[in-house]
């Protein structure tokens, strides 16, 4: 499935909510900041130690782990707040990738950052 294909959903980082075709998921801060971080990012791909930047972890077979926790859950909201799977790939040796539309609700350069 291409980005296109599916309805986008929005993520709010203000209210920390992910919102769908089936409603509103709460996501916690580090899955908000993966979200933002791949649906900001150039073809919505980011490689292991990038994401892990994003949620403040070590690159470490420890904060690796952690973080593939995180995906889980987090293609879980995806799809609960009405995503069609594949939402986020594993791409082996080369990160992760959205493949889902998703649609900030906030500037892109927010005031005071």
């Amino acid at each position: 499935m291409s980005l296109s294909e599916s309805a986008p959903l929005t993520l709010d980082p203000r209210t920390l909510q992910l919102g769908g075709p089936q409603g509103r998921v709460d996501v916690t801060d580090p899955e908000c900041n993966l979200l933002r971080a791949l649906a900001l990012s150039p073809r919505c791909r980011l490689d292991t130690p990038q994401l892990l930047a994003h949620v403040g972890k070590q690159d470490t077979p420890l904060g690796k782990r952690a973080l593939e926790v995180q995906l889980v859950r987090l293609r879980k909201k995806l799809e609960q707040a009405g995503a069609l799977p594949p939402t986020i790939k594993a791409i082996r040796g080369a990160g992760y990738l959205l493949c889902v539309p998703i649609q900030l609700t906030e500037p892109l350069n927010p005031s005071g950052s």
